[in-house]
């Protein structure tokens, strides 16, 4: 049985027995001592490696910069960043560009080995592919050019009193010049993604100080429509009575309990909203756990009038870049993967569903083959969970033959 794989980037020699010395039996361990090394290495090895561990204080490194490029090249590994600085900025860009967790030396081995164990344990095809799907669309306006354009665009459509339509955005994506500027000069004949008229984005402020919470009310209510809660009860209620709220910031310390146990609560009430953590202490594990629980970005007090707006604008773009992610995904997975991509990402799911005890049923297979819906099978049925490449291969050909007679 082959071994899983781990990637060390790390010009510290020491770390290299020191961290994984106790792993060699469980994993097998490629070392890597520089940026382009890394890179090298990793393009030839990507497919066998799952978990990449990379040094913040490697010298001449980007940090952001490598694990830009190795997300692209290795789309389903998770990455570790560690570093000896407490460097909250950079554990918050780190996390935000997709990183599994960032750790301060120095750390016991054991628990850098049980955050390696629930990686593996916990890995999931369709998480990973929604990650996927999520870098590759938002990389997509990596050129300047074209957020700028989006940006013109967005302004357009808001004086005409709609949104971008999903048609639009992807023109906008993958056109040429000639239909971007078709885009300005013709507004309509487009379906629109959401029919209902731009209204002022909704922030709910959590605050326990009266005169912050005034203060903040204050300066965002011009251009938002804010809600404030002086504790995590009140903001409870006002979550559960407005289902409609876009961002909320949320102080780590209230009265009657703090942001990290009151986070999980909104993201149940309200999936998709976005969360700011505000905090007066620059405390880096509270900051990378509320990350990985969902929060958005934070900001630290005391701040200014500039920085809590261009956080709240930041967040904004996001949350409605997102809307669009599940008409992206569709076009993605049908345009942009090969047919034999989407069976051995169905093989592997196939694997992780019995690895964890779990029925592989047709909504698995409906994911990726959207059109064997006119099969009418019921996407609820479960299927073998012992079928291999060449078997789904067949039953998937059987029933692609079915919808075309």
């Amino acid at each position: 049985m082959t071994r899983k794989m781990i990637l060390l980037i790390d010009n510290n020699i020491g770390h290299h027995e020191k961290f994984l010395g106790d792993m060699k039996e469980k994993y097998e361990i490629i070392s890597a001592y520089s940026y382009e090394e890394a890179v090298s290495l990793f393009e030839l090895i990507k497919d066998q490696v799952k978990v990449v561990l990379l040094s913040a204080d490697v010298k001449g490194m980007d940090t952001i910069d490598l694990l830009e490029k190795m997300k692209q090249i290795g789309v389903f590994s998770e990455f570790i960043i560690f570093s000896n600085n407490e460097d909250i900025d950079l554990a918050v860009e780190v996390m935000k560009k997709g990183a599994y967790s960032y750790m301060i030396l120095p750390f016991e081995a054991k628990v850098l080995k049980y955050t390696i164990d629930n990686i593996f344990e916990g890995l999931d095809m369709l998480k990973q592919i929604e990650n996927y799907t999520k870098i590759s669309f938002l990389s997509k306006f990596s050129d300047s050019r074209k957020l700028r354009y989006l940006e013109e665009l967005l302004k357009k459509r808001r004086g005409e009193g709609r949104i971008v339509s999903t048609d639009e955005l992807m023109q906008l994506l993958n056109g040429d010049d000639d239909d971007i500027e078709a885009l300005f000069e013709n507004p309509g004949g487009y379906k629109e993604f959401l029919k209902n008229e731009i209204e002022s984005p909704r922030i709910l402020v959590i605050e326990d100080e009266e005169y912050a919470r005034l203060m903040i009310k204050a300066i965002l209510e011009e251009k938002y429509e804010v809600h404030v809660a002086g504790d995590g009860q009140t903001a409870v209620n006002i979550l559960k009575n407005q289902k409609d709220i876009d961002v909320v910031l949320l102080d780590i310390y209230l009265p009657d309990t703090n942001g990290v146990d009151l986070l999980p609560k909104i993201k149940l009430i309200n999936p998709e909203v976005e969360v700011v953590i505000v905090t007066a202490y620059k405390d880096i594990d509270v900051v990378i756990k509320t990350l990985k629980n969902g929060a958005s970005d934070y900001i630290n007090k005391p701040y200014r009038k500039v920085d809590l707006c261009s956080t709240l604008t930041r967040v904004l773009q996001l949350r409605y870049l997102k809307q669009f992610l599940p008409e992206f995904n569709k076009q993605f997975l049908q345009k942009n993967v090969s047919y034999s991509s989407k069976l051995e990402m169905l093989t592997d799911l196939i694997k992780q569903r019995k690895k964890n005890g779990e029925d592989f049923k047709m909504s698995d297979i409906y994911i990726f083959f959207p059109e064997l819906r006119k099969t009418n099978i019921d996407e609820n049925k479960s299927l073998k969970s012992n079928l291999d490449a060449e078997g789904l291969m067949a039953f998937i050909y059987c029933l692609q033959a079915k919808i075309d007679l």
